[in-house]
């Protein structure tokens, strides 16, 4: 069994996208995004599955699980439209709600560090905003 590997969920947005070059080691680099828009250098272990799917997203986290001692899983999928998130935050917010829901309850029994970060969505001019930091 190989020591860990790195999950990137949301691979192909800005900081997914960016965060992949960093990875040296390709082989143990794995990447999860809804669309096709990836790079070819990340092409070889990439899953396109929307992460609100819990069976599909269990069966990549059993996979990973059954190689690997250690997952360490870098959480950037969410909400790419700030307008969207505007318009429709109820369904903006669900869905963000159940992709780290999904995650978290597939993660609990492993030895796993999720790291979460976003862009987009999170930071907007409204006074107000769902999210003060």
């Amino acid at each position: 069994m190989n020591q860990k590997c790195h999950l990137i969920i949301g691979s192909t947005g800005f900081i997914g996208s960016s965060l992949c070059k960093k990875f040296k080691n390709k082989e143990n680099l794995f990447t999860i995004s809804i669309d096709n828009k990836v790079k070819k250098e990340n092409s070889r272990n990439h899953y396109k599955v929307d992460i609100k799917n819990f069976k599909k997203l269990s069966s990549i986290i059993k996979r990973l699980n059954f190689k690997y001692n250690k997952i360490i899983v870098y959480f950037l999928a969410g909400e790419s439209s700030v307008e969207r998130s505007i318009s429709k935050p109820f369904i903006s917010i669900n869905d963000s709600i159940i992709q780290f829901h999904n995650l978290a309850f597939l993660l609990r029994d492993h030895n796993s560090i999720i790291v979460f970060a976003s862009s987009g969505s999170i930071y907007d001019s409204r006074k107000g905003s769902y999210f003060n930091e």
